[in-house]
């Protein structure tokens, strides 16, 4: 049996209310369990508004950029180092990413680097639009991406949009149950979207959900056009259709499994702080391997553990990936940087040092919720146990 890195952690409680959808027949996009589910997310996030749940991640990026009013041709910032999913919900909005570096302490937007370069290389056109100097082209959003549950200087990021007249769209994928400095991260957005695919620390199999944030007290709510659009931007009772929509609803069934999973939050985020302050402990008396960062105690929903590996050879990455998979552990490398994905070569990009020396020395733990006290010290005896091999 494999020990996996990050598997789901459902059980009987996920059981019963997929039941209750088979035995009520509520089993597509309408039901009981999306209603509650959306509500229980966005007061999670702190919210004043119920969000929207959709087929993906990825869908709720797409239609958050949509909603905020990002344009085909227009630039969004977002770091380099992401999951490619942050990217080609850019692209499918007819944008293009402006990819910038993270800060080497949380793994997110370096953001003293990003109001440098924003100083240096914006100018307002003729009426009245930042754009880029060097080509012209309009910047309407920033995208920064909540990486591991961390989160970076969300208010220099909320000072950056107001003074550039930005929008802020959210990649809090797996930030469920994070908060910055203390505080629910829904205010620090304008749509904030999560993903619940089976490896996050809540899921529904597959899913995603938009959260409103700064703007709901406004008359126009993007988490309403959201809502809206999302359900293909029909106007009942009929079927009139006010505009091109899309079709990214979550199913009542899915929806099922999460209500389900956010009655165990609080044990899942209890439980990932204990698995991460176990590899910190471990990681401690190991020379030149580092735990993954969480710069400020308690903010983080921790929803991967894992080692930094710095300086290290090709050899020695060979050499740790053959001791885990012979002992039948996983252990997964990290995002590959966006700027060095096919599709994406050509967009701009500031300096992303910290980015290139970074994404190769990172790999991620077992540490699902359900692993076992004895499966962590099967895992930190193979990590003592590279270390002893590398040192000689």
């Amino acid at each position: 049996m494999v020990i996996a890195v990050s598997e789901p952690n459902v059980g009987q409680r996920e059981y019963k209310n997929l039941a209750h959808c088979i035995d009520s027949g509520w089993v597509s996009a309408k039901g009981s369990f999306v209603t509650e589910f959306e509500k229980r997310v966005a007061e999670s996030m702190g919210s004043t508004a119920a969000g929207f749940a959709t087929c993906s991640g990825t869908t709720a990026l797409h239609l958050s950029l949509h909603c905020v009013g990002v344009k085909s041709g227009d630039l969004v910032i977002c770091p380099g180092f992401s999951f490619i999913a942050t990217a080609n919900a850019i692209a499918h909005a007819g944008a293009t990413p402006w990819f910038f570096d993270i800060d080497s302490s949380n793994w997110c937007l370096d953001v003293e680097k990003l109001e440098a370069a924003l100083e240096q290389e914006l100018v307002k056109d003729t009426s009245g639009v930042w754009v880029r100097k060097d080509c012209g082209r309009p910047l309407s959003a920033i995208m920064p991406v909540y990486t591991l549950g961390n989160t970076p200087d969300l208010q220099k990021i909320l000072n950056l949009a107001r003074k550039y007249d930005l929008k802020i769209v959210a990649d809090a994928a797996c930030a469920v149950g994070s908060t910055h400095l203390g505080e629910k991260l829904a205010r620090y957005a304008d749509l904030s979207c999560l993903s619940f695919n089976g490896n996050k620390l809540v899921t529904t199999g597959c899913g995603g959900m938009i959260v409103g944030g700064r703007s709901d007290n406004e008359e126009k709510q993007p988490i309403e056009l959201a809502r809206h659009v999302g359900e293909t931007a029909r106007v009942l009772p009929g079927y009139d259709h006010d505009r091109v929509g899309y079709n990214y609803r979550m199913s009542n069934i899915e929806a099922a499994v999460g209500c389900a999973q956010l009655d165990r939050l609080d044990e899942f985020l209890e439980r990932k702080q204990q698995i991460r302050d176990f590899y910190k402990k471990v990681l401690e008396d190991l020379d030149g391997m580092n735990p993954f960062p969480d710069i400020n105690e308690n903010d983080s929903c921790n929803w991967l553990s894992g080692v930094v590996i710095e300086n290290s050879s090709e050899m020695e990455i060979e050499d740790i990936k053959s001791l885990f998979r012979g002992a039948s552990v996983q252990l997964m490398p990290f995002w590959k940087p966006l700027h060095l994905q096919p599709p994406f070569v050509e967009a701009p990009c500031q300096d992303l040092s910290v980015t290139e020396q970074l994404w190769t020395q990172i790999f991620a733990l077992p540490c699902s919720t359900g692993i076992t006290d004895e499966q962590l010290k099967i895992v930190a005896d193979l990590l003592r146990s590279f270390s002893g091999t590398r040192s000689k």
